[in-house]
Order: structure tokens, then C-alpha cells, then sequence
């Protein structure tokens, strides 16, 4: 019963802080809608034409370069992401293909030798090297 009130009470924090995140993002729209409306005017200037002049409102530029800029970091953040995606996903393809890498000539010739190296012939018989010579 306890962990539902408490859980409750984390869900009431959220929603309260949610509220209280808005209404200052809001009063701050709010006592500043006179410099938000107002106008920009922008001159291009290439010096072959006659300059090309625009005019755009405070608010639309903040909000386009809002966007170039969430747009421009979200493609740099994902990048590093996708690139550790795509490197296991040509590493899982390469584990669930072991029967391609073996078909090659040298991969054989190493699987023979590997397979050579553990079993001995019945005569001979490899030296241990930090073993100590037995007394007689």
C-alpha cells in the first residue's frame, strides 16, 4: 500500500512540475510578446543586383533557427549511434556465417593445423617446458 502512495506522489511531483515549467515558459512569452512581434529586416547584398531586402517577425526566426539547431544536433548526436549499429550488425552477420570464412583455403589449412596440433601421434611426446627432470 505504501509503494502506491509513493509512486502516486512521484506522478503528482511530475505533473506539478510539469505545470509549474509552462507557466513560466508562458509568463515569459507573455511579457515579452511586444519584442517577439516585432519585425526583423534583412538586406542581401551581393553587389552584381540590386540588393534584395526581407523582413521576418522575431518570433519566426527564433523558432526556425529552434528547429535548424534541434534538427543539426539530433543528427550529430544519433551519428556515433548509428555507426555502433551498423558495426554490430556486420559483427553478428560475420558470427552466423562461420561456414563462409571456412570454405577460404587458408582458413582450412589453419582448422588442419589446429586439429593436427592436439592429437599426438602414439610415439611421440612433446617436452613440457617447466617441468623439472624426474630423478632415477
Amino acid at each position: 500500500m505504501t509503494e502506491h502512495k509513493a509512486a502516486r506522489s512521484v506522478v503528482v511531483f511530475k505533473w506539478l512540475t510539469i505545470f509549474l515549467v509552462l507557466s513560466i515558459v508562458g509568463l515569459f512569452v507573455w511579457e515579452n510578446a511586444s519584442t517577439f512581434l516585432a519585425s526583423q529586416t534583412f538586406t542581401l547584398n551581393l553587389y552584381v543586383a540590386e540588393p534584395f531586402t526581407w523582413s521576418i517577425s522575431l518570433y519566426l526566426l527564433l523558432l526556425i533557427f529552434t528547429m535548424v539547431g534541434f534538427i543539426l544536433g539530433l543528427t550529430l548526436m544519433l551519428r556515433p549511434h548509428l555507426r555502433t549499429r551498423k558495426a554490430l550488425k556486420e559483427i553478428k552477420s560475420a558470427q552466423s556465417a562461420p561456414e563462409a570464412s571456412v570454405s577460404s583455403p587458408t582458413a582450412q589449412q589453419a582448422a588442419a593445423d589446429s586439429e593436427a596440433s592436439t592429437t599426438l601421434d602414439a610415439g611421440a611426446v612433446e617436452p613440457n617446458e617447466g617441468a623439472q627432470p624426474k630423478e632415477e
